[in-house]
């Protein structure tokens, strides 16, 4: 079907270029990082693994669409899991915690910057990170464990995931936890944000011109992280609740969108780190004008 083709190139088109941004940000990340922000390097690179990982797997691998059949709920899966289809339910497990991953790793980012900020000594990072990482799997893990207790068909050689009456209405449940759980998370980090603002105001004078702007750019940058997902991602997920609740006519044209929009998420993501953190900046500027030099002296 025509639809279904058009589908598929979008999900590739938005795959490749989650790829293309997401190369260039590791190189100057990994590459171009003072030694002196190490810490915020190493939880952005965290962060950006798991968003890239979530993308993919969406992308690349399931590419859902919704259908309903003989009045049945059901997922039609069009990516590359079409040719293994003994791993479905493998790959949208990985994907729950994929996305339980991206999650920990955004309040990690904030975290570390409200302790870097207020506190002098040494902080537990590798404690905090595991414990972050671990609580949000076993959520992430459980969730993905209870939504899978589905009927599952294989309709015309392709790849059905359908949830029957019953598990519909568990489905319904569990996305409206998600939706608590997300709204939650948002607020914390908020909260997170206010601590580590109020603490950079307090310690202004303490702290040279140039110090005080780098701050308060990582702040602005971790601040557009959370914007971003807020608007891409809780929004959708807080609009569709009801949707999927009260099992209207527009969820499956609701949720086709919604599967795009964690896309844009991603590379506005990136996009913003190497944008709004001035050493990344001044390196793809040098980049980006080394290469813009030398294609015009090659014209002489």
């Amino acid at each position: 079907m025509f639809a279904d083709a058009v589908r598929t190139l979008l999900f590739y088109l938005f795959s490749g270029a989650c790829l293309l941004v997401a190369s260039l940000f590791f190189y100057v990340v990994l590459y171009k990082t003072p030694p002196k922000m190490w810490l915020f390097r190493n939880t952005i690179v965290n962060l950006a693994i798991w968003y890239m990982l979530s993308a993919l797997n969406i992308g690349l691998i399931l590419q859902p669409s919704y259908e309903s059949h003989n009045s049945t709920f059901c997922v039609h899966f069009h990516g590359l899991i079409k040719h293994h289809s003994n791993a479905l339910y493998m790959f949208i497990f990985i994907c729950f915690l994929c996305c339980g991953n991206a999650m920990a790793a955004l309040i990690a980012c904030f975290v570390f910057r409200c302790a870097q900020v207020r506190t002098s000594g040494s902080f537990p990072v590798l404690v905090v990170t595991a414990l972050l990482h671990g609580g949000f799997l076993l959520f992430s893990g459980t969730f993905g464990f209870l939504i899978l207790f589905t009927d599952h068909a294989y309709i015309t050689g392709e790849i059905y995931l359908c949830f029957d009456e019953d598990h519909q209405v568990l489905f319904n449940r569990h996305f409206v936890i998600v939706t608590v759980a997300s709204v939650g998370i948002a607020g914390v980090i908020v909260f997170l944000t206010f601590l580590t603002l109020r603490t950079l105001r307090a310690r202004k004078s303490s702290m040279t011109a140039k110090t005080y702007k780098l701050h308060v750019l990582l702040v602005v940058n971790l601040v557009i992280l959370v914007v971003l997902p807020v608007v891409f991602d809780i929004i959708p997920i807080v609009v569709l609740a009801p949707i999927i609740y009260f099992d209207s006519s527009y969820i499956y044209i609701s949720l086709s969108i919604a599967d795009y929009l964690p896309f844009f998420d991603v590379i506005l993501s990136i996009s913003a780190t190497l944008i709004f953190v001035t050493p990344y900046r001044q390196s793809l500027r040098r980049m980006l004008w080394k290469e813009h030099v030398i294609r015009g002296r090659a014209r002489y």
